[in-house]
């Protein structure tokens, strides 16, 4: 059910390196929220058409794991509708982050190169910073390994999921 769903966006603009984890770092969050949320919360990864092969790669990835992939969506309202069914969203620094602050949805959302303190979480985003000597850093190009996204602790996700979803 739409309501009981969390919706997981694998993508991000190509303005800034690392605005989303990498397909390997989606697997290690999704198995961890898969085993912590096995009984609460159905999962799908979502995102636009430049994010259908991440969201493949990711999902083929995770093997027979009870995750959706929800067809690309190239039209912002569609998009906007489709978030405010979900229960929340976990993205980056994207325009799903942004549509969800706007619709009252709560949302989780992870900071590596961009800057959290320039986001007003209007009382629905719970940030999950990547805590790197270098982030944020706004590059375009990053050579870290493991870089900012790579950090991020899947406990901190399931706990912004659990504020953000109560």
């Amino acid at each position: 059910k739409p309501g009981d769903c969390i919706g997981l966006v694998v993508g991000a603009g190509p303005a800034f390196a690392n605005k989303s984890p990498r397909p390997e770092k989606w697997v290690e969050l999704v198995m961890y929220l898969l085993a912590r949320f096995k009984d609460k919360y159905g999962f799908a990864l979502i995102g636009g058409p430049e994010d259908f092969e991440k969201m493949n790669l990711v999902k083929q990835r995770l093997g027979g794991a009870p995750v959706e992939v929800v067809s690309p969506i190239d039209d912002v309202r569609v998009y906007a509708a489709m978030i405010s069914r979900l229960r929340a969203i976990v993205t980056g620094d994207t325009l799903a982050m942004h549509l969800a602050a706007a619709l009252g949805k709560p949302a989780v959302a992870l900071f590596g190169p961009t800057c959290p303190a320039e986001i007003d979480d209007f009382g629905v985003i719970e940030k999950v910073v990547a805590e790197k000597g270098c982030a944020p850093c706004y590059k375009n190009e990053c050579g870290e390994y493991p870089n900012c996204m790579d950090i991020i602790d899947p406990r901190l996700v399931g706990d912004g999921i659990e504020r953000a979803s109560e």
